[in-house]
Order: structure tokens, then C-alpha cells, then sequence
């Protein structure tokens, strides 16, 4: 069903509204128990933790059944080759940003939201950013390196994967002149509505474990 625009506003985005509404519990709960024992205090942080596994569960779904052209970059803060991809990265997501929706994927529980939102500060990057603590949504895409990147267009096809660019040829290796944009590319051919020519490449980069 296609909502007008007085019907849009009029609606209520019933994900948001609950977890807002859980927010708000949780903080209310917070100034109550902050005196409390020691398993009161243990059952609101379940309740916060749990919290935050629903909306990132919530954040994976809609991804995946949003109606967009989208990117996804696996994506790992201690990752030297995410740190050295973070410009080419910034600059497609500003060229594209008219059409394609960025998203970067932090796959397991290594990293904390502050480190994540830390490297995304320091780099100066407008990502969206989706944790996948269990490794489903990174299965899922069967993604098994960072920064590997995924093209995926609005019917949820996979439309190229793999690397940024032809900068590397394997690991430790790395070619002085950059001449082959494999994502960029394929971002081009897609607006144009042309076949891409190249689908899939070799992600080199660091293990996701």
C-alpha cells in the first residue's frame, strides 16, 4: 500500500515508536533503581542490552527489504585497509548520495558503538552504520573480509562484490596507478541502466572472524 503524504505523516512508525517508548522506560527505570541492589541494576541493563539487539535486528531487516539501491562496506575500525579506503569511500558516498544509500556493516562484537562512531569521526565518514554482533547479516551476504563491498539494487539483487579498485593486487601488494574502479563502475552502469561489466572480484583485506 502507497501511503500520500498526509497519510505518511499521519502514520506512526510502529519500530520506532516502541523503542522509543523502551527508551524512555528504561530511563525512567534508571533513576529509580540507580540506588537499588546490585540485581536491579543487573535486570535494566538486560532490558538496555536487549534494547539495542532489537533495533540493530530491526536495522538489518529493513536493509535488506528497503526499496533502494544500496552499498554495503564491510567495515572494521582497526582494519588498515578501512582506514586507507575511508577517502575513496567519503567521496563515493558524496557523489552517490542522490541515489545510492551507504551503509557500513561492523560484523561481530569486537568493536564498541563509541569505537565505531570514533572512526567515523576521526575519518569524516556519513555512513549509516549497522552492527552485526552474531553474523547474520555478514552470512548472510556471505562476506568474509573488510573492507569488502557489496552493490545491491532495489529488487535486493546482488549486483557487484568485492573490492573498491584494482589498487590492490593481493595482499601486501599494491600497484602505484589505480586505473580500474570496480564499484564505481558498476554504481555508473546501474544509473545508466547499462550491464556491468565486471561482478564480482576478489575481496583482500583483513578476516572476518
Amino acid at each position: 500500500m502507497i501511503l500520500t503524504k498526509r497519510e505518511q505523516d499521519r502514520s506512526i512508525n510502529i519500530p520506532v515508536f516502541f523503542h522509543s517508548f523502551f527508551l524512555y522506560l528504561c530511563s525512567s527505570l534508571f533513576v529509580f533503581l540507580r540506588k537499588s541492589s546490585t540485581m536491579k541494576q543487573t535486570l535494566f541493563l538486560s532490558l538496555f542490552v536487549l534494547w539495542f539487539s532489537c533495533s540493530d535486528e530491526q536495522d538489518k531487516h529493513r536493509v535488506l527489504s528497503d526499496e533502494t539501491a544500496k552499498v554495503l562496506v564491510m567495515l572494521a575500525p582497526d582494519c588498515p585497509l578501512c582506514k586507507n579506503y575511508t577517502k575513496d569511500l567519503k567521496e563515493l558516498v558524496t557523489e552517490y548520495r542522490e541515489e545510492i544509500v551507504f551503509y557500513g556493516v561492523v560484523p561481530g562484537a569486537f568493536y564498541t558503538h563509541y569505537e565505531v562512531d570514533s572512526f567515523l569521526e576521526a575519518y569524516g565518514l556519513p555512513l549509516n552504520i549497522i552492527f552485526d554482533p552474531e553474523l547474520k547479516l555478514t552470512k548472510q551476504l556471505n562476506a568474509s573480509i573488510t573492507p569488502e563491498v557489496f552493490f545491491i539494487d532495489e529488487f535486493n539483487n546482488i549486483r557487484y562484490q568485492g573490492l573498491f579498485d584494482n589498487w590492490l593486487g593481493e595482499l601486501g601488494r599494491r600497484r602505484q596507478v589505480v586505473n580500474v574502479f570496480y564499484l564505481k563502475d558498476a554504481l555508473d552502469a546501474y544509473l545508466k541502466n547499462t550491464p556491468i561489466e565486471i561482478i564480482k572480484t576478489k575481496a583482500i583485506g583483513c578476516f572476518i572472524e
